[in-house]
């Protein structure tokens, strides 16, 4: 969500946003209301008619189409009156059994910024199995092309993600976040008890303010990170 909105007249108007960054208010320099709306639980706006400036911007990731009154979520159009995307979700029933569903029937507390999400990947150890635990790394944009894990060589990309299944991530998508915190376990000594893999996910995910979709119970629980995962390691803090 920008902070201003500039016009041609170069007019400033300012953006004040709720817990989701989506635009409740605008206002001049001088403080004074130029556009405020009112939303329905899954993002209808009711612009108050006092409004003398035009904002189309909504849920975040959202651009209103004043033309069909839908919302243009960058892959697919989002219909407010529904809560209802009117296409499937691209990757077919791999982003749930539900592939029109928005943020999981939960747009009070979370987001879908462009129709797609943050993921975790989880696959068996290769070329050795271990036992109720999983490797764990991170798939953005939906695409095994782009993925970013750590083992004892480092943070690469995942050299095996069609072998893993994907648990959905809740919370707000930041895929830059995300990939400068997985960045960051460069810096950790890959340890199977210490730091593994799953920490490093965790850590990153913490940080971003994301978590497991559903219940958020660390799917390698008792045999990955901790449950709740999100407690930040590193070499200056005790593990």
């Amino acid at each position: 969500m920008p902070l201003a909105m500039v016009q041609p007249t170069d007019t400033v108007y300012y953006y004040h946003t709720d817990h989701i960054n989506t635009p409740r208010v605008m206002t001049n320099s001088a403080g004074t209301v130029a556009w405020q709306a009112a939303y329905h639980g899954f993002g209808h706006a009711e612009v108050d008619v006092s409004s003398t400036i035009t904002n189309n911007l909504r849920f975040p990731g959202q651009y209103f189409d004043a033309e069909t009154n839908l919302h243009y979520n960058w892959n697919r159009y989002y219909d407010p009156r529904t809560g209802r995307y009117l296409t499937p979700d691209p990757i077919g029933l791999e982003g749930g059994i539900d592939p029109y569903v928005y943020t999981e029937n939960d747009p009070v507390n979370l987001v879908d910024r462009e129709g797609l999400e943050v993921e975790i990947g989880l696959r068996k150890f290769h070329p050795i199995e271990v036992p109720y635990a999983f490797h764990c790394f991170v798939r953005f944009n939906r695409s095994n092309y782009d993925t970013s894990s750590f083992d004892n060589e480092g943070v690469h990309p995942d050299p095996n993600p069609g072998k893993a299944v994907f648990v959905r991530t809740t919370g707000p998508e930041n895929d830059k976040c995300v990939r400068n915190e997985m960045r960051k376990c460069k810096k950790e000594d890959w340890s199977l008890i210490d730091f593994n893999c799953c920490h490093c996910v965790s850590n990153a995910l913490y940080n971003c303010g994301l978590k497991p979709a559903g219940k958020g119970k660390w799917p390698n629980w008792p045999y990955g990170a901790d449950n709740p995962p999100y407690q930040p390691r590193s070499k200056d803090k005790t593990r």
